[in-house]
């Protein structure tokens, strides 16, 4: 058994797995119940491959990103992301640098990235202290 590769691709360690998993168990804890909401994974759209998406199932459009990478990454992945959201609706998603534990709200506008403790009110930043 390797411990040290993800399920898709090289770079995806175990950290990067245990943070894809507690986002999208945190997330469809909080929204249980609410059946326009549907939390995926890797989820496959178009060819991009964003680690955690929030789907609305009534229109199957995504509302929100969510990408975990190093820090020598984190620059690529947020244009990742906004370019992604560009053919969208979304008003911000987040980048996530599993090694330095700063968590990225990344607009789809002008706007500054804003580095925040919080991801949709689950305490992120501290789970990231912990493991």
């Amino acid at each position: 058994m390797v411990l040290h590769r993800g399920l898709t691709g090289p770079n995806n360690d175990i950290r990067h797995q245990q943070i894809i998993s507690f986002i999208t168990y945190r997330l469809s804890v909080k929204f249980q119940g609410n059946k326009s909401v549907l939390i995926l994974p890797e989820y496959h759209d178009n060819g991009k491959i964003p680690d955690v998406s929030i789907l609305d199932t009534r229109n199957h459009s995504c509302q929100l990103l969510v990408e975990i990478c190093n820090s020598n990454k984190v620059k690529d992945d947020t244009n990742k992301v906004k370019e992604m959201m560009k053919e969208t609706e979304m008003e911000f998603s987040y980048v996530v640098d599993k090694e330095k534990n700063i968590i990225y709200k990344v607009f789809n506008s002008d706007k500054e990235n804003e580095v925040v403790k919080t991801l949709l009110g689950i305490r992120l930043q501290q789970f990231l202290n912990e493991i």
